[in-house]
């Protein structure tokens, strides 16, 4: 063992006049030394996730999991949570192994006992994740990573609406209107990315079956404190060349 981490055997012996004999042997545990942790798997900093499972190696040979509390910031709100109550509403904590499990007293632990957790984030926002250990005698783990990222289980939503009642816009059959329409197409997506995301709408010309396609941009239109909302607004006739209403 170390010398800042080691166990000392105390021996007091007393004898009386008469020649009795009591020995009395107690074991003293010197810890001067700190826990040290690290992710072991984890997102990449400031990734955007469809998955969020962390693992967390604790190397620290008088381990307390009450001792071992996590600090998380979820969408801006904090709180601390100890190893040993197993999680809350958002994520699940769970001990994956134990090198010294089978130990059950303290002294004869080894100063390579490490304590395996992993923790599973179930609800979507903006996570930091850091970690703060103190063993039963008070020594404090160094300041290590705190890992930030995004996890998004939510597929985007997709809302195509025309304005045919504002135009009293009638159709034969469905398909055949009186005039041109105008199309609204709403993305709702609190992490969308607008160069992956767009509109493509492609035309056919009834007579020569000749197909047209044009590409909609996205611009913003509403930033909600969930998710925001993207628009696409373009009057379908107006880009084609053409005297008739095409049929979509």
């Amino acid at each position: 063992a170390r010398e800042d981490c080691k166990v000392l055997t105390l021996t007091v012996q007393a004898t009386d006049k008469a020649g009795n004999t009591q020995t009395v042997e107690r074991k003293i545990i010197v810890d001067q030394t700190a826990p040290t942790w690290q992710w072991t798997k984890a997102p990449e900093q400031g990734a955007y996730v469809q998955e969020a499972i962390l693992e967390v190696n604790i190397k620290e040979r008088y381990f307390v999991p009450e001792n071992a509390v996590l600090t998380i910031s979820h969408d801006g709100n904090e709180t601390t949570i100890p190893l040993s109550e197993g999680g809350n509403d958002f994520v699940t904590i769970a001990k994956v192994s134990d090198s010294q499990e089978s130990v059950e007293d303290p002294v004869d632990y080894t100063d390579a006992r490490e304590n395996l957790y992993s923790l599973t984030f179930n609800e979507d926002g903006a996570y930091e994740v850091s970690l703060n250990v103190t063993d039963q005698y008070g020594n404090t783990s160094p300041v290590g990573e705190t890992r930030s990222f995004v996890l998004d289980q939510t597929i985007p939503e997709i809302a195509i609406s025309y304005d045919d009642e504002v135009t009293e816009n009638t159709a034969a059959n469905e398909r055949y209107f009186q005039q041109g329409r105008t199309a609204s197409v709403i993305f709702t997506e609190r992490n969308i990315d607008l160069e992956k995301s767009q509109v493509e709408v492609t035309a056919t010309d009834v007579d020569s079956n000749e197909k047209m396609t044009g590409v909609w941009t996205l611009q913003q239109i509403k930033d909600g404190e969930a998710r925001n909302e993207y628009l696409s607004v373009e009057n379908v006739t107006d880009s084609l060349d053409t005297d008739e209403t095409p049929d979509y």
